[in-house]
């Protein structure tokens, strides 16, 4: 509807999952930003020579990615097999996330599960699979601070090492590393 609306000039998506959405909207008929894009590879954004490459279709990325950040958290911690958190809406958003994620970490010889994120501290901790030996944690902006807390602490008791994309405060409140 804003794309079609003649009172709209530019439109900025908000949100994992509506920056998301503008990657994969094709041809734009006027000005878009997408300023949450986490790993230009995994979520297949367009990307030519440091633009997105569309008429009319800009991005702010995470200047890192899962590529890059985990072989460094193998540095930290050396493990066989990683547990992914992901927003559930963003492994419904992109069905094929668990082939590039397979591609994105050829070579690193580690295996890995999507754990789908959404308001349920208790289902994460109990998705987590036995064989799980780390924990890389995206961007889980739907879990309010004291459930991401919760989420911390559940992993921390059971001895699992842990990698935040984002850093900053999920340090702050236990998580081990992050590349930021």
């Amino acid at each position: 509807r804003l794309l079609a609306d003649p009172e709209v000039d530019l439109v900025v998506t908000w949100g994992l999952l509506a920056s998301h959405a503008a990657c994969c909207y094709g041809s734009l008929p006027k000005p878009v930003v997408a300023p949450v894009i986490i790993d230009i590879r995994l979520q297949g954004v367009p990307y030519d020579q440091g633009v997105s490459g569309l008429e009319n279709f800009s991005y702010v990325a995470l200047p890192d990615n899962l590529a890059n950040e985990m072989p460094a958290f193998l540095d930290i911690v050396p493990f066989e097999h990683v547990a992914i958190l992901t927003n559930v809406a963003l492994v419904e958003a992109i069905p094929d996330l668990p082939e590039r994620t397979r591609e994105s970490l050829a070579g690193l010889d580690i295996g890995f599960d999507f754990i789908p994120v959404g308001d349920s501290v208790e289902e994460v901790l109990a998705a987590i699979p036995e064989q799980a030996d780390a924990v890389y944690a995206w961007p889980l902006y739907q879990l309010p601070p004291e459930a991401f807390e919760r989420l911390v602490d559940g992993l921390n008791e059971r001895k699992l090492p842990t990698f935040s994309a984002l850093g900053g405060e999920e340090l702050e409140v236990g998580m081990l590393a992050s590349y930021a």
